[in-house]
Parts: structure tokens; sequence; C-alpha cells
């Protein structure tokens, strides 16, 4: 469901399909997982989308959440691979102003870089 890697100083968040359908138990370990890496990984998070088709408003929050997390640390968050339902979705809710999309982990990585 959720993969934490570290590569060169930037947390690596990969993201499995499943967020269509999650219980609340898997809710409650997705929102645990991510919010410990925003908060105790380097505060340079990619997320990687890629493998996602859907995601709904719950996961929005949660990932909101730990976008504020990774900003309080002094860090970025970027988004990578969205497919396109899931980047309108991002886009109606003006949520494209708060994080960067790009198409690929090693153009995050780089946007990450940059700052």
């Amino acid at each position: 469901m959720l993969s934490i890697d570290e590569i060169d100083g930037v947390t690596l968040v990969g993201f499995e399909p499943e967020y269509d359908a999650l219980d609340e138990p898997a809710m409650d370990r997705t929102r645990s997982e991510l919010l410990d890496a925003a908060e105790h990984r380097p505060p340079l998070m990619l997320c990687d989308f890629s493998r996602t088709k859907y995601f709904g408003s719950g996961f929005i929050d949660i990932l909101t959440t730990a976008s504020q997390r990774v900003r309080a640390r002094g860090g970025q968050m970027v988004l990578c691979g969205l497919q396109p339902f899931c980047e309108k979705v991002l886009n109606a809710a003006n949520l494209d102003e708060l994080w960067d999309f790009v198409e690929s982990r090693e153009a995050g990585i780089a946007a990450l870089r940059r700052g």
C-alpha cells in the first residue's frame, strides 16, 4: 500500500492503486506511516502516484497534513506520476498551488534539489 525509501536525502513515498477503497484500518495505517515520514525522514518528500488511479477526499486530507508537517520542518513536497483523474481532482481543488506536479521520480528529485 505504501512504500517509503530515502534516495540521496529525499524521502520517496510510493503509493499503490488501492486508494479508492481503503477501509478505516488501512486508512489509519496510511495516515500513521505518511505522517511519521513527514515528521522523521528528510523533509524533501517526493510522492510517486504512478500506480494510483484514484484517491478520495480522506486521502487528500492525509496528504495535505503530511505536506504541512514537511513545510513546518523547512521542507517541500512534490508529486510525480499523477494519473489523469488524480491530477484533475487536485487541480479542481486548487491543490496544484500547494504542490509541484512532475512527470517522473527523476524530475521530482531535481525539483526538490532546486527548491
